[in-house]
């Protein structure tokens, strides 16, 4: 059985555990009091308590788009949940925003069409993406899922290397 934890990061970003492929649960991130900062306590209890194999979080970086007070709390929040998951020596991974949402088929899509598609992989967790602000744990789950067509594709095309 193989357990993914996959992550939207920032203050309103998300958790989802994925199971050999299967959406099993979705969170909002955990904050610190007032709901502005990532509760690394938080995050650490999520993942005592999904115990998964690897950790694997968008690879984000700031720009000078986002303005200076979006792009501390996104800098904060990565090293928040960096330092955790090293912390608890859980195998840890990125996959960058541009590959999730290729194997996603949501290049130069939105949130929106992100929960959408969550909605439609996902029926039985519908309820967790209905609101517009449920956009980042849809995102979360697909970030997952993504990790997973990845390493299958990885997977296959060493099997194929070792057939020639």
């Amino acid at each position: 059985m193989t357990r993914i934890m996959s992550i939207d990061p920032g203050a309103s970003g998300a958790l989802a555990l994925i199971v050999d492929g299967h959406l099993y649960h979705v969170v909002d991130m955990p904050a610190q009091a007032g709901g502005k900062t990532v509760s690394g306590r938080g995050v650490a209890e999520y993942i005592k308590a999904w115990s998964p194999d690897v950790v694997v979080m968008e690879a984000v970086h700031c720009n000078g788009l986002n303005g200076s007070k979006a792009n501390w709390s996104l800098g904060h929040a990565k090293g928040v949940v960096e330092g955790v998951v090293e912390a608890l020596r859980h195998p840890y991974e990125t996959i960058s925003p541009q590959e999730w949402k290729r194997l996603a088929g949501l290049i130069g899509k939105t949130k929106n069409d992100s929960r959408a598609l969550a909605q439609a992989l996902w029926p039985q967790h519908y309820d967790k993406f209905k609101r517009v602000k449920d956009g980042d744990r849809a995102e979360a789950a697909l970030i997952g899922r993504s990790y997973v067509m990845k390493m299958v594709r990885e997977h296959n095309e060493e099997d194929l290397g070792d057939a020639s």
